[in-house]
């Protein structure tokens, strides 16, 4: 007849990979820091908590078992260039004050 196939070994459960909320809040961050880079005290402070929070996303996102390393890069760039444009304002302020 047929021959008997006992039940295999299928190998370890797959895991689901986990979202990094830190990258998460990085790039929530950063694109607000962005879009409101007009805000005097409210973009500064936004892009510095972007860039930290983006940084540690990235950190955590480059583990194994979790993900997300893609959004904290988009929010690292997007507080990084909230930041420049504020210095840049900065120094062009201080150069026309003196």
């Amino acid at each position: 007849m047929y021959p008997s196939y006992t039940s295999g070994y299928y190998g370890p459960p797959l895991l689901r990979k986990q979202t990094s909320g830190l990258a998460v809040t990085g790039m929530v961050l950063g694109i607000l820091s962005l879009l409101l880079f007009w805000a005097s005290l409210l973009a500064p402070l936004l892009a510095i908590l972007g860039i930290v929070f983006s940084l540690t996303g990235i950190s955590q996102g480059s583990k194994p078992g979790w993900t997300g390393t893609g959004m904290a890069v988009a929010g690292l760039v997007c507080s990084l260039l909230t930041a420049a444009i504020w210095v840049m304002l900065a120094v062009i302020l201080a150069t026309l004050i003196a």
